[in-house]
């Protein structure tokens, strides 16, 4: 098992106690097309501790992005939110179901920005070509903090600084084509925390930056989490990033969550095979040119299949014949706030399976030729 410095998870474990500023709750996402259905998020609960950082991770297709925009209400067309719940705890406000908002109602339009904001992927797409970075900061802080163009200006000035920009006047002045990559995703994140939100959505916010940038994005943002005290949702493919940001992990594939725990007790005893597999693909150091890099067998399967039984035990080298290729794993609790869905830790029924069943299967698999299991000690 490879080993990412990473820091002290601040959590114990995960239980309705925990205080949640956003819950999601069986959350069902679907895109209808003239070819047929495409669920893209499949049942998903989850949970973000207020002032701690949630990471959600898998392969690129497995819903990761979609659980986030679903939260914002800003699924394109032609998906749609089937089912679920959403319920926001906003500091100073009563729960509510954002759901039960319209996606273009003004409720869900003072939700965004001001109680949850969002950095994309792109920010070359989500920012306005036609404004400068400071107007569109300050446009965001009259609607939700401030009726005084002079104190918006001061306030984007002010955020623009925290966000480790050179030169903060004279881009208050500057296009988004004017600025490099990393300076325009500073931009986009002075952008999201411009109202001092209670959530902040990061879907893939250093995939495209090198890796020099990408550590002062991630400075960047967890400076302004304690200043801030926000809670934040980071969607990513990158492990070590998670390793480095995050309190909880929750591993998605295929539209459903296959194990959630807390940093620590994922990276030091991944559970399900998909999560495993995950850490052996992450490069290792020491390795030397010619050493080959871990795979995930196979791929995830098309849009439109329709496989029975675990989603994963096509490409799982631990699959239990007979029972994986038949019936779904619920999303079940295995001790110390960890959970997984998955045969090897729950029989059928929902029953918990020893440490030692565990390890005895893992064991057969190995002699079969399939892949070692790490003990759930």
């Amino acid at each position: 098992m490879v080993t990412i410095p990473r820091p002290a998870s601040g959590l114990g474990s995960t239980t309705a106690a925990v205080d949640n500023v956003i819950d999601v709750r069986n959350l069902h996402v679907e895109f209808h097309t003239s070819l047929g259905t495409v669920r893209a998020v499949n049942g998903v609960s989850l949970g973000v501790p207020r002032g701690k950082t949630l990471g959600v991770v898998g392969e690129s297709g497995c819903g990761k992005s979609v659980t986030a925009f679903a939260i914002m209400q800003l699924v394109a067309t032609p998906g749609v939110i089937a089912q679920g719940e959403i319920i926001l705890r906003a500091r100073g406000k009563d729960p509510v179901n954002l759901l039960t908002y319209g996606k273009a109602s003004d409720d869900m339009r003072a939700v965004r920005g001001r109680h949850i904001g969002m950095i994309f992927q792109e920010p070359m797409t989500a920012l306005n070509p036609c404004y400068t970075i400071g107007n569109q900061i300050a446009e965001a802080i009259l609607l939700h903090r401030t009726s005084d163009p002079a104190q918006a200006d001061a306030m984007a000035l002010d955020i623009l600084s925290r966000v480790g920009l050179p030169s903060p006047s004279r881009l208050m002045t500057t296009f988004p084509h004017q600025l490099s990559g990393g300076m325009r995703q500073r931009a986009m994140i002075a952008l999201a925390l411009s109202c001092e939100p209670d959530l902040l959505l990061a879907d893939e916010p250093t995939t495209a930056l090198d890796v020099t940038t990408q550590a002062q994005i991630l400075d960047v943002m967890r400076e302004l989490q304690q200043h801030i005290g926000m809670s934040i949702m980071f969607v990513t493919h990158n492990l070590g990033v998670v390793a480095q940001m995050c309190d909880e992990v929750a591993v998605m594939y295929l539209g459903r969550i296959v194990e959630q725990a807390s940093v620590d007790e994922l990276f030091d005893s991944p559970k399900h095979p998909y999560t495993r597999a995950l850490m052996r693909s992450i490069p290792q150091l020491g390795s030397g040119r010619k050493g080959r890099l871990e795979v995930i067998q196979g791929s995830i399967p098309g849009q439109f299949s329709k496989l029975a039984g675990c989603q994963f035990h096509p490409r799982c080298p631990d699959a239990i014949a007979g029972v994986c290729d038949v019936k779904s794993p619920s999303l079940l609790p295995i001790g110390d706030g960890a959970h997984v869905s998955c045969f090897l830790h729950h029989d059928p029924s929902g029953s918990p399976r020893s440490p030692e069943a565990v390890v005895a299967h893992a064991q057969s698999m190995t002699g079969a030729g399939g892949a070692t299991v790490t003990s759930p000690n």
